[in-house]
């Protein structure tokens, strides 16, 4: 059984191109969530064409339901053809697509050797065709930390178009963090670690309203002493060394949380035995 991806191939055929094609191919490099051009990049492809060494590339274009032609791959041929003011020869494939989400999918199935597309730039296409205005950097943290969910892992294999589509399963516990980052990057900082992601989310799954005012505690300071939980693990976040252990990590957090919704005024310390199994969130 075939899956829907939400693109189909239309059309690909090879094709000679001179500057003034790659200028009117441009004008479809319309979308939002494309990654900025490379220099480096760019000044490498140049090289390669004017020495006689290019043999030819892909240059991808979708056809939304509308008709409208969006560039979702090749602006760094393109612009090289420009810049070498000479003909080249490319790939040309067509798909067409069935929406936002589709094209998203389209989109991040590209990953081209030293051009190759990041995580970044795979999250930034799933927050478009999911209408979010979510801060990249935290939004690729966000989809980092629910990979370590689901994979059970610290270091997660995930492919990165399977990671950002993470975004769509964990959206409620992102909007949770990204509602807590949003204040002055110095504020939050000290918050802004993969497992630190993943014990916010974890927690606010399971305890919606313990989970707000604990990690508003954390990210602010609790009045009072400096033993109570959020004030142990924020200053534990404040100081923490380079480089650190992830389980370590996300296992002092647990140890925090679990505390402040016992009840416990004051800890001695946040002491985790790694051969030990994790703390379970609430326990």
């Amino acid at each position: 059984m075939k899956t829907d991806r939400g693109f189909k191939l239309l059309k690909a055929q090879a094709v000679e191109i001179g500057p003034v094609a790659a200028t009117n191919m441009l004008q479809c490099n319309t979308y939002e969530a494309q990654r900025n051009t490379k220099d480096k990049h760019l000044d490498e492809l140049v090289d390669v064409i004017q020495s006689g060494l290019w043999r030819a590339a892909e240059v991808s274009i979708a056809i939304m339901p509308d008709g409208t032609k969006i560039l979702v791959n090749g602006q760094h041929t393109l612009m090289a053809c420009i810049m070498a003011d000479t003909k080249i020869f490319i790939f040309e494939v067509k798909y067409r697509v069935t929406g936002p989400k589709g094209l998203a999918a389209l989109y991040m199935t590209f990953d081209l050797g030293r051009g190759a597309r990041s995580i970044g730039d795979a999250v930034k296409a799933e927050l478009h065709s999911l209408n979010l205005d979510w801060k990249l950097s935290i939004a690729s943290m966000i989809s980092s930390a629910a990979a370590s969910i689901e994979d059970k892992s610290f270091r997660p294999s995930y492919g990165k178009a399977a990671q950002a589509h993470l975004i769509v399963k964990y959206m409620e516990q992102g909007q949770f963090v990204i509602d807590l980052f949003d204040v002055k990057p110095a504020r939050y900082m000290h918050l802004k670690r993969s497992p630190v992601v993943r014990a916010m989310m974890e927690i606010r799954e399971k305890y919606p309203k313990p989970a707000e005012e604990f990690w508003r505690l954390v990210r602010d300071g609790e009045e009072g002493s400096k033993k109570t939980p959020a004030n142990m693990i924020r200053n534990y976040l404040l100081v923490l060394p380079s480089p650190w252990d992830r389980k370590m990590l996300y296992a002092k957090c647990l140890i925090a949380f679990n505390a402040f919704k016992a009840g416990q005024s004051k800890l001695r310390g946040l002491e985790y035995d790694p051969e030990q199994p994790l703390p379970e969130v609430g326990e």
